[in-house]
């Protein structure tokens, strides 16, 4: 049989537990949320850039992305 004492330290014990739980899965769903925002910019900053490469008009995405250091020349890649 427990007593009070190691039944009350058992409980204090689980919910320290349980919050850094809470913590970490906060922590972690907000990671996923950042990257799922920051994939759909990406997505459509692509799509911005293939029509301007399409209809031949200025590139201003890709200078954009490289200007500010975003990327670098070797990481953009010209498909046909």
């Amino acid at each position: 049989m427990y007593s009070v004492f190691q039944f009350l330290f058992f409980m204090h014990t689980f919910c320290k537990i349980l919050t850094k739980c809470i913590f970490f899965w906060t922590f972690v769903l907000s990671l996923v949320c950042r990257w799922r925002q920051q994939h759909e910019y990406l997505e459509k900053l692509n799509m911005q850039a293939l029509l301007n490469a399409s209809q031949n008009e200025d590139e201003f995405v890709k200078e954009y992305l490289i200007d500010h250091d975003k990327v670098s020349h070797s990481h953009i890649s010209v498909s046909c």
